[in-house]
């Protein structure tokens, strides 16, 4: 099966863009689906035509910077898709929210696999693996993008995003240059281990190292010494005063690796100062009020008509029997008698 993600992504990443000022048609220009499709979160997407829309995005908006792809990630706490993991971030807390994201993240695509590699009371680290198949054919955006969702959490009880560390990316640095960044024309060469744009030297090829306490997974230490599995950037990559890519940024990695960190606070005291949450758990609690109170008024309102039903079928039951012993007399007083009529009836019934 072609891998692919739910369309929950596909429609945030719609609606930054027209946000931005995009036409919906240009940027689902191309796609073997519509937008009614894509608003079913429930449907999914494959990663062909959601490659297909990303570049629809970036055809149509060019400046945008891997940086942004972060704030676009970021930018799902506004829209209604949220709702629900902002529902599930305040009834867990920051810590157990972090714990879960794993399980969903993985849930919604077939390609991408995220794993708690460390957590604590204030931080979550995590490395993000995906197909390399995928990795060589796109840009790589989705640990920037993810980043900016898993961001979200403190921001849901907190108001305030976490600080968030990409220690290296899997994505490749060849595809940010000849992708992402396609507008500038950039040349791009590999020579003697290191990286040129525009012969300019900005990156070099490392090792990334082994973490010392667990060593099925890499941590954040390298070296210059062969195998290479990594690309460190040397120095910024800058086009008129906009940095496109920053010194210190590793690419090129076995997978990508999060940090995210976070400042506890009271929750209940955050809780209801924050009026918005305030207001929300007043809403729902004169709600609830309201429907107890209709729920006991109307039952109030159904035993009083109950009662008046069957005070008024007695009274027809009264009125019944009255009629039908006086129809009962008048006929035996035709027939000559209650004795008499008794007669007749059992004659005629024989």
């Amino acid at each position: 099966m072609e891998p692919r993600s739910r369309c929950n992504n596909a429609v945030n990443v719609l609606n930054y863009f027209k946000k931005l000022g995009v036409e919906e048609s240009k940027i689902l220009q191309g796609l073997s689906i519509n937008k009614n499709y894509l608003s079913n979160p429930h449907n999914w997407i494959t990663v062909k035509d959601l490659y297909k829309l990303f570049d629809n995005c970036l055809e149509a908006a060019p400046l945008t910077t891997l940086h942004d792809w972060y704030k676009i990630g970021f930018h799902l706490k506004d829209s209604k898709e949220s709702k629900l993991f902002e529902m599930i971030t305040k009834l867990v807390g920051v810590k157990n929210m972090y714990k879960l994201i794993p399980k969903y993240t993985n849930s919604f695509n077939t390609y991408m696999k995220m794993n708690i590699d460390a957590i604590g009371s204030d931080y979550a680290e995590y490395s993000i693996k995906t197909d390399e198949s995928i990795m060589a054919e796109g840009i790589g955006l989705m640990v920037r993008y993810t980043s900016g969702i898993c961001s979200i959490i403190p921001h849901i009880i907190y108001n305030k995003p976490a600080e968030y560390e990409i220690l290296y990316d899997q994505a490749h640095l060849k595809n940010i240059i000849k992708q992402l960044y396609k507008i500038y024309d950039f040349k791009y060469l590999e020579k003697d281990d290191h990286i040129f744009i525009n012969d300019q030297r900005i990156g070099r090829r490392i090792q990334l190292l082994k973490s010392s306490t667990n060593n099925k997974i890499y941590s954040n230490q390298y070296s210059f010494e062969k195998p290479y599995n990594a690309t460190l950037l040397i120095e910024n990559l800058a086009v008129d005063g906009r940095t496109l890519l920053h010194k210190d940024d590793i690419f090129d990695a076995p997978c990508g690796k999060v940090v995210f960190k976070w400042k506890n606070q009271n929750r209940l005291f955050k809780v209801f100062q924050n009026s918005k949450l305030k207001n929300e758990v007043l809403t729902y609690l004169n709600e609830q009020i309201f429907l107890a109170e209709q729920r006991h008024f109307e039952s109030e309102r159904l035993r009083a008509k109950e009662k008046q039903y069957i005070k008024q079928l007695q009274s027809t039951l009264a009125e019944l029997s009255t009629i039908e012993e006086r129809e009962r007399r008048s006929i035996a007083e035709d027939y000559g008698g209650p004795q008499k009529l008794d007669n007749v009836l059992s004659s005629n019934f024989k």
